[in-house]
């Protein structure tokens, strides 16, 4: 895996001239959200930004990267011939830069290869990517999502991790209070998640711990009293949330989150925040012959104590009380949908079967 240059600290925008003019980009591919960007960066900081650059910006997008999008985009990109992609906005933005990236070669339908019929060959241009909200961790992944005919996949290759990232957290001091705690609840569920999957390894739980510990120290000021003290928290939690997913993946409540926002419209980290504290609690009845993780359930079971030791949970009963809790204090609790016997059976026959094997406990059995 590529190593990446990692830009850090309130300003640190600022540092994107020099590595353009270092690496001698001259015709800038920028990729951005809509009008939020506006809200961000004003003209003079723009203009200041890519001074002597040539710059085609490509914006407005679906609110998950659709094929359409990402198709508009390279064809955009193709006729402009960039010398480098850079991304300021949100996941959806930074993982479109991606999948443009990683198509910009191929001259005929990206549809096999977003589907996984046939392989990445290689990707020529370099990618600077600033995130804007702080919770996928896109920034540090090597995959992207991207949705076709409604369906989810996830496009994966090493050389789709950005070389450089930017964490400004100053661009994070105007996303609203909903956004803030749905963002962030992502960052804490992808680091509980990537701490019991059964592709852990020591370097992600370090990674993820990272993300729990930031996450559950910096998300509710961050949601009720914003101040760049925990603006910046919630910024490298995310950061370290996508570093430890870029090794272990996501698990079943991200599983079984695509179907909440697809059918019932809950905005992904909302719905992510509503399974956690079930998938958890079912990750608890481990044994033996329902485990998925060749270490075996002792070793899952360990791993589950630690991350209520992080959480500072006391019982296992208090496990879903903990995230009801939590959620009820961010405003991410839905109308739209509740957990019952009858909603689990149908999350059951539409889950992501990729994403649930990596859970260390097979659920539903």
């Amino acid at each position: 895996m590529k190593l990446q240059n990692v830009i850090q600290g309130v300003g640190s925008l600022k540092e994107l001239p020099l590595i353009l003019r270092n690496d001698n980009h001259s015709r800038v591919l920028l990729i951005t959200g809509g009008e939020s960007f506006g809200s961000i960066i004003d003209a003079a900081v723009y203009e200041k930004l890519f001074e002597g650059s040539v710059v085609h910006r490509i914006k407005g997008f679906h609110f998950s990267p659709k094929y359409e999008d990402i198709v508009s985009a390279l064809q955009e990109a193709k006729s402009f011939k960039p010398t480098v992609i850079v991304s300021i906005g949100g996941g959806t933005v930074i993982d479109i830069a991606k999948l443009v990236n990683a198509f910009y070669t191929l001259d005929y339908d990206i549809k096999p290869y977003i589907q996984g019929e046939r392989a990445i060959e290689s990707i020529v241009l370099p990618l600077i990517v600033v995130p804007t909200t702080s919770g996928t961790g896109s920034e540090a992944t090597h995959f992207a999502v991207a949705y076709v005919d409604g369906k989810k996949y996830s496009v994966a290759h090493e050389a789709m991790l950005p070389n450089h990232v930017i964490l400004d957290p100053s661009l994070t001091y105007s996303l609203p209070s909903f956004q803030t705690a749905a963002t962030g609840m992502d960052a804490l569920c992808q680091g509980i998640e990537s701490y019991w999957s059964v592709n852990s390894t020591e370097e992600s739980r370090q990674f993820a711990r990272k993300a729990i510990e930031f996450s559950t120290e910096f998300l509710l000021q961050a949601y009720s009293e914003p101040n760049p003290k925990n603006r910046e928290g919630m910024q490298l939690a995310a950061f370290y949330s996508g570093k430890a997913i870029n090794i272990s993946k996501t698990t079943a409540a991200h599983a079984f989150s695509y179907h909440l926002t697809s059918k019932y419209g809950i905005p992904h980290g909302q719905a992510v925040g509503l399974l956690i504290g079930w998938v958890f609690q079912e990750n608890f009845k481990v044994i033996d012959d329902n485990c998925n993780d060749p270490r075996g359930s002792v070793f899952v079971r360990e791993r589950l104590v630690e991350i209520k030791q992080i959480l500072k949970i006391e019982s296992d009963e208090d496990i879903t009380l903990y995230f009801q809790k939590m959620n009820k204090r961010l405003g991410l609790q839905s109308e739209r949908f509740s957990l019952t016997r009858e909603t689990i059976k149908e999350l059951m026959q539409v889950v992501n079967q990729e994403r649930l094997s990596n859970n260390p406990v097979k659920i539903g059995t």
